[in-house]
């Protein structure tokens, strides 16, 4: 999975966790007392730069070329496919979901 993380316009309600900016996410190191922690990723590439709305609240600059975008939920990844389907133009059909 290669990548930039998009970049942030508004607020997005703390609902992404800060650190996915640094070094990566780590369930081990950041949840030690958790079994598992369940973290989804979607990938894709976009033609242009372009601002999209973010599935847990704000919205977000994506880059042009290749994204990515860590999530909590497989919902949420979910979401923001359909988006990229059916309000971007021009629409995003590459996205991968992990």
């Amino acid at each position: 999975m290669t990548g930039k993380l998009p970049k942030y316009c508004r607020n997005t309600g703390n609902l992404i966790d800060p650190r996915f900016n640094i070094n990566g996410f780590n369930p081990q190191r950041d949840y030690p007392k958790r079994t598992y922690a369940e973290t989804y990723a979607i990938t894709w590439t976009s033609p242009k730069e372009q601002g999209f709305e973010l599935p847990t609240g704000g919205a977000a600059l994506m880059n042009e070329g290749d994204n990515i975008m860590y999530f909590a939920r497989k919902e949420q990844c979910l979401a923001l496919g359909t988006q990229f389907k059916t309000d971007l133009k021009p629409k995003i059909k590459d996205y991968k979901i992990y």
